[in-house]
Protein backbone atom coordinates (compact mmCIF):
# COMPACT_ATOMS: atom_id res chain seq x y z
CA UNK A 1 0.00 0.00 0.00
CA UNK A 2 3.02 2.06 0.04
CA UNK A 3 2.03 3.53 -3.46
CA UNK A 4 -0.79 5.05 -1.89
CA UNK A 5 1.26 7.73 -0.39
CA UNK A 6 3.76 7.80 -3.61
CA UNK A 7 0.99 8.52 -6.00
CA UNK A 8 -1.09 10.80 -3.80
CA UNK A 9 1.25 13.85 -3.99
CA UNK A 10 2.52 13.19 -7.24
CA UNK A 11 -1.33 13.01 -8.70
CA UNK A 12 -1.49 16.91 -6.65
CA UNK A 13 1.85 17.73 -8.40
CA UNK A 14 0.80 16.47 -11.89
CA UNK A 15 -2.28 18.64 -11.54
CA UNK A 16 -0.77 21.43 -10.49
CA UNK A 17 0.98 21.44 -14.20
CA UNK A 18 -1.64 21.09 -15.87
CA UNK A 19 -3.02 24.09 -14.10
CA UNK A 20 0.05 25.83 -15.14
CA UNK A 21 0.01 24.69 -18.65
CA UNK A 22 -4.06 26.36 -19.18
CA UNK A 23 -2.99 29.29 -17.38
CA UNK A 24 -4.83 28.36 -14.45
CA UNK A 25 -3.54 30.22 -10.93
CA UNK A 26 -1.61 28.05 -8.78
CA UNK A 27 -1.09 30.88 -6.21
CA UNK A 28 -3.43 32.53 -4.33
CA UNK A 29 -3.04 35.76 -2.03
CA UNK A 30 -2.26 35.30 1.38
CA UNK A 31 -3.48 37.79 3.90
CA UNK A 32 -0.78 40.31 5.29
CA UNK A 33 0.89 39.65 1.40
CA UNK A 34 2.37 37.45 0.13
CA UNK A 35 1.32 33.77 -1.83
CA UNK A 36 0.17 30.56 -1.70
CA UNK A 37 -0.01 27.69 -2.96
CA UNK A 38 -3.68 26.62 -3.87
CA UNK A 39 -5.29 23.67 -3.09
CA UNK A 40 -5.83 20.48 -5.01
CA UNK A 41 -9.35 21.24 -4.04
CA UNK A 42 -9.34 24.76 -5.19
CA UNK A 43 -7.65 23.98 -8.21
CA UNK A 44 -10.20 21.07 -9.45
CA UNK A 45 -12.54 23.98 -8.94
CA UNK A 46 -10.75 26.24 -11.42
CA UNK A 47 -12.76 26.50 -14.24
CA UNK A 48 -9.98 27.13 -16.25
CA UNK A 49 -8.58 23.57 -15.61
CA UNK A 50 -11.84 22.23 -15.41
CA UNK A 51 -12.81 23.18 -19.30
CA UNK A 52 -9.28 21.77 -20.20
CA UNK A 53 -9.54 18.19 -18.58
CA UNK A 54 -13.52 18.56 -18.46
CA UNK A 55 -15.93 18.41 -15.53
CA UNK A 56 -15.82 14.48 -15.78
CA UNK A 57 -12.31 14.10 -14.51
CA UNK A 58 -12.45 16.99 -12.13
CA UNK A 59 -15.23 16.16 -10.25
CA UNK A 60 -13.91 12.50 -10.00
CA UNK A 61 -10.49 13.60 -8.72
CA UNK A 62 -12.42 15.90 -6.35
CA UNK A 63 -14.53 12.99 -4.89
CA UNK A 64 -11.24 10.28 -4.74
CA UNK A 65 -8.85 13.00 -3.26
CA UNK A 66 -10.32 16.36 -1.41
CA UNK A 67 -14.24 16.13 -0.90
CA UNK A 68 -15.12 15.35 2.61
CA UNK A 69 -18.51 14.11 1.54
CA UNK A 70 -16.55 11.40 -0.41
CA UNK A 71 -13.03 9.17 -0.35
CA UNK A 72 -10.75 13.03 0.78
CA UNK A 73 -8.00 10.12 0.42
CA UNK A 74 -5.69 13.31 -0.15
CA UNK A 75 -6.53 14.97 2.67
CA UNK A 76 -6.70 11.45 5.31
CA UNK A 77 -3.09 10.85 3.82
CA UNK A 78 -1.52 14.35 3.82
CA UNK A 79 -3.06 15.55 7.10
CA UNK A 80 -2.35 12.12 9.14
CA UNK A 81 -6.37 11.54 9.41
CA UNK A 82 -6.40 7.87 7.74
CA UNK A 83 -6.12 5.20 9.89
CA UNK A 84 -4.90 1.50 8.99
CA UNK A 85 -7.98 0.38 7.37
CA UNK A 86 -7.72 3.40 5.01
CA UNK A 87 -4.84 1.34 3.31
CA UNK A 88 -6.32 -1.14 1.51
CA UNK A 89 -6.45 -2.76 -2.16
CA UNK A 90 -9.69 -0.99 -3.07
CA UNK A 91 -8.12 2.63 -2.31
CA UNK A 92 -4.73 1.70 -4.06
CA UNK A 93 -6.41 0.72 -6.77
CA UNK A 94 -8.98 3.88 -7.07
CA UNK A 95 -5.27 5.55 -6.44
CA UNK A 96 -3.39 4.15 -9.08
CA UNK A 97 -6.74 4.20 -11.36
CA UNK A 98 -6.21 8.48 -10.48
CA UNK A 99 -2.44 8.52 -11.35
CA UNK A 100 -3.04 6.24 -14.98
CA UNK A 101 -6.24 8.78 -15.48
CA UNK A 102 -3.61 11.55 -15.14
CA UNK A 103 -1.00 9.71 -17.03
CA UNK A 104 -3.24 9.99 -20.25
CA UNK A 105 -3.10 14.04 -20.54
CA UNK A 106 -0.99 15.15 -23.19
CA UNK A 107 -0.28 18.34 -23.97
CA UNK A 108 -2.29 19.48 -27.15
CA UNK A 109 -0.69 22.22 -29.32
CA UNK A 110 -3.07 24.61 -31.26
CA UNK A 111 -0.62 25.60 -33.56
CA UNK A 112 -0.80 29.20 -32.05
CA UNK A 113 1.47 29.15 -29.72
CA UNK A 114 -1.09 27.93 -27.26
CA UNK A 115 -0.87 24.33 -25.32
CA UNK A 116 -3.67 22.48 -22.80
CA UNK A 117 -3.60 19.36 -21.64
CA UNK A 118 -6.21 16.97 -23.19
CA UNK A 119 -7.69 13.28 -22.49
CA UNK A 120 -4.85 11.47 -24.99
CA UNK A 121 -7.38 10.09 -27.65
CA UNK A 122 -10.11 11.90 -26.89
CA UNK A 123 -11.39 14.63 -29.55
CA UNK A 124 -13.60 16.51 -27.08
CA UNK A 125 -16.19 15.46 -24.55
CA UNK A 126 -18.04 13.59 -26.45
CA UNK A 127 -15.23 10.87 -27.25
CA UNK A 128 -14.34 10.81 -23.51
Amino acid sequence: MVDIHLLVPQIEQAVRQAAILVGAPIYAPRKGGGLNLRTLDELLRDATLTGALSEDITTYLRALLTDARAWNIRNKICHGMADQDSFNMLVADRVLHAALTIALLQEDNHGDGQTSPRVRGCDGPQDC
